[in-house]
């Protein structure tokens, strides 16, 4: 991939933005490569405090970074929704220089 995630963020903000239905939003980011598309528990701990679509999460366990595309929905009274997986390792990080 080799974008930063807030590059793989406003891409996938632009697909959801463009597709309002979540079928559409599904094929629109397979074919954007973005294949690893799941149904997850989701914590209340948001990267870019958005809360609800288009919010990021970090699982350092997994090494993933989690973008929700579609509304929260209780299951088994937890919060549950359609998340994007993102993998670590085809993130780039951003080395910015010191100004000094």
């Amino acid at each position: 991939m080799n974008k930063t995630i807030i590059q793989v963020e406003t891409e996938i903000s632009r697909i959801l933005k463009d597709n309002p239905c979540l079928a559409d939003r599904v094929k629109a980011l397979e074919a954007a490569g973005y294949g690893d598309i799941v149904y997850v528990y989701v914590k209340n701990r948001s990267i870019n405090h958005k809360g609800g679509i288009g919010s990021l999460f970090y699982l350092p366990q997994k090494k993933i970074y989690r973008i929700q595309i579609d509304n929260t929905e209780l299951k088994k009274n937890y919060p549950a929704a359609w998340c994007v997986n993102i993998p670590e390792n085809n993130i780039v990080i951003e080395d910015e220089a010191l100004p000094f």
